[in-house]
């Protein structure tokens, strides 16, 4: 996903090599060699205008060097709605450079999904590493034959 930060100054897009880095707890280390960090709110369009859908949001964090418990401390919201609290990824993974991912069954949206991360503390913002969203109400189409075009 490609993020336009035009409407939060404060945010910025932090982006590493891949290649040759292991985080623990995940196979797809790739997913956490970047970061959004600053970000405060954003609205992911999934739907046109109006359409409803029923989603799993899961989240990816990584505690970064150089973090202790208690130097992120978020709240995450969606769609004005908090699901979980206090997610320190230090704390939870129990030390730096390891995988924490949050995960939201049953998330109704209509149109846009509203993403708020709050800090609850004044030292260092949230930073997320990704966010997948995975539509639960359509079963996912099964493809049977690939025609591969030369």
């Amino acid at each position: 996903m490609k993020f336009d930060l035009g409407e939060n100054k404060d945010s910025i897009v932090e982006r590493r090599d891949f290649r040759g880095v292991t985080i623990a707890g995940d196979q797809r280390s790739w997913l956490y060699t970047s970061a959004l960090t600053g970000l405060t709110s954003m609205k992911i369009p999934l739907l046109d205008d109006g359409k409803e859908g029923v989603y799993k949001v899961r989240m990816g964090f990584v505690a970064e060097a150089g973090d202790k418990a208690g130097t992120r401390i978020f709240d995450i919201l969606l769609n004005g709605k908090s699901v979980t609290g206090n997610v320190d990824p230090f704390a939870t993974a129990g030390k730096a450079g390891k995988a924490v991912v949050k995960e939201f069954s049953g998330v109704k949206v209509t149109g846009t999904l509203e993403v708020a991360l709050l800090s609850m503390t004044g030292d260092k913002g949230p930073a997320m590493q990704f966010i997948e969203i995975i539509r639960e109400d359509i079963p996912p189409t099964k493809v049977t034959k690939l025609n591969i075009i030369d």
